[in-house]
């Protein structure tokens, strides 16, 4: 089976994003648009023009990222100078969001931890909770989920003392994404369904999107394609009307991968083509490198190997640029698998072995078990059937445990809308080892006839 790798956040061709994931933003109910608050700006001083500033890179984060940087940074400068402490936490945290939108970890993470430390000092709650949640999501990046889990954990302890329904709300979102990446999706689904319920109850336009997109992703993980397509594009609408254009692009990057598993290309090649478009706009290295990778694949499929591996180097070059570490991991296979079709098995093998390395490292289940299904594949072109055995009972087993439990997951929660919404995709049974090596036989067959032809249903998303 192949495994759903788009974004949350390419292959979820795709999480994320996690991805992608909308930090802290307020419901759209409740923003002013950015005129009228350029408006207010005008006329406003001391601690309120401060409120402003921020309140402006909020409403910039999505369509303008060093706008929302040149805003958030005002706002510092404004709040050093008349001492505005908790002004200058919100807007330390706001620059870190932002620079952490534009690709950059390492610059993002010293402003969470500046803004962290005021909110300490002025036991804010719910600036800790916010910074706490924004610094586990680079942790989570990076493959380190044990540490993002801790960090969302602290979060979620804050927002339950608060009773912030939306602050629980958008942290389930992130612990949903780890658990996706650890192949438990049923806890991932759980968690999405408790958040949306949360967000539709508020009205949070925001957070009902960031859901939608999200559950798309994990339905589409369990083979439920035209359910996922559904929630992609009830997300895609929410997006377009609120104008985000970050969201935007991601879902029609998602329903662009869908689109492809279709069969239907040239709509596929739209959406996706649409989408890079968009992520150049707001000048966001991650989403075009999610894009690319989904074109990259449509490639393969074409037997147009060199323009695909292109595209995987730029893939490759920004996920290393990132430091999403994940990401490294899962193009790495998507490279070793071209490498593979062109028939140049050893060095494939090595792509496979380093991506299954790096993956090993940081729990990442799905990314595992596609390189241990790939170098099955592989040994058995070199006929080395002793080395393919040898992660054959490894492939079964983390196999039985991805799927396990993926036919009693459930519709997202009940809407007005239900008689419209498509029935679940029939799930495919759990293989065993047996069935596997049955399979593999077959494999081994078409093999002896054309070289491994790339099947759809067997290969990683990524």
């Amino acid at each position: 089976m192949r495994h759903k790798h788009i974004q949350y956040s390419s292959g979820f061709r795709r999480i994320s994003c996690l991805v992608v994931l909308i930090l802290c933003g307020l419901s759209l109910s409740a923003q002013q648009t950015e005129a009228q608050l350029l408006l207010k700006l005008k006329k406003s001083t001391g601690i309120e023009k401060v409120k402003l500033l921020n309140a402006l890179a909020v409403a910039s984060r999505n369509s303008n990222r060093d706008l929302s940087l040149q805003y958030a940074g005002d706002a510092f400068k404004l709040a050093l100078a008349i001492n505005d402490r908790s002004g200058q936490a919100i807007s330390l945290k706001n620059e870190g969001i932002a620079w952490f939108f534009k690709g950059k970890n390492d610059s993002a993470v010293v402003h969470y931890g500046r803004a962290l430390s005021i909110f300490t000092d002025l036991n804010d709650l719910r600036g800790i909770s916010g910074c706490r949640n924004n610094i586990g999501l680079i942790y989570q990046e990076t493959g380190k989920y044990k540490e993002a889990l801790d960090c969302y954990q602290v979060s979620m302890n804050a927002d339950e003392k608060l009773k912030d329904e939306q602050g629980i709300a958008t942290t389930l979102t992130n612990v949903a994404a780890i658990y996706v990446y650890q192949g438990e999706n049923r806890k991932a689904y759980d968690c999405l369904q408790r958040g949306l319920s949360i967000n539709r109850k508020q009205g949070d336009r925001n957070g009902i999107l960031e859901k939608l997109n999200s559950l798309g992703t994990v339905l589409l993980n369990m083979s439920k394609i035209d359910e996922a397509l559904y929630a992609f594009n009830e997300a895609l609408s929410l997006a377009m009307a609120d104008s985000n254009i970050y969201m935007q692009s991601m879902c029609r990057s998602n329903i662009g991968f869908i689109y492809w598993q279709k069969g239907f290309t040239d709509q596929a090649l739209s959406y996706l083509n649409e989408a890079l478009l968009l992520s150049d706009e707001i000048n966001s290295p991650e989403r075009t490198a999610y894009t690319l990778k989904t074109m990259a694949d449509i490639y393969v499929d074409k037997k147009e190997f060199i323009k695909a591996n292109e595209l995987l180097i730029k893939v490759l070059k920004i996920h290393e640029e990132n430091e999403n570490v994940r990401e490294v991991a899962v193009t790495l296979t998507a490279m070793g698998k071209v490498l593979l079709l062109q028939q140049d098995v050893d060095k494939a093998i090595a792509y496979f072995n380093q991506s299954l390395s790096i993956s090993s490292g940081i729990g990442a289940k799905t990314e595992i078990n596609d390189n241990y299904g790939y170098l099955i594949q592989a040994w058995s072109v070199k006929q080395q059937f002793n080395k393919a055995d040898s992660f054959l009972d490894l492939h079964a087993s983390l196999y039985a445990q991805l799927n396990r439990g993926s036919d009693s997951l459930l519709v997202t929660e009940s809407r007005n809308d239900t008689q419209n919404r498509p029935d679940l995709a029939s799930v495919k049974p759990v293989m065993g080892k047996w069935g596997i090596a049955f399979i593999m036989l077959i494999l081994l067959f078409i093999v002896s006839i054309s070289f491994f032809p790339e099947n759809k249903d067997s290969g990683n998303i990524g």
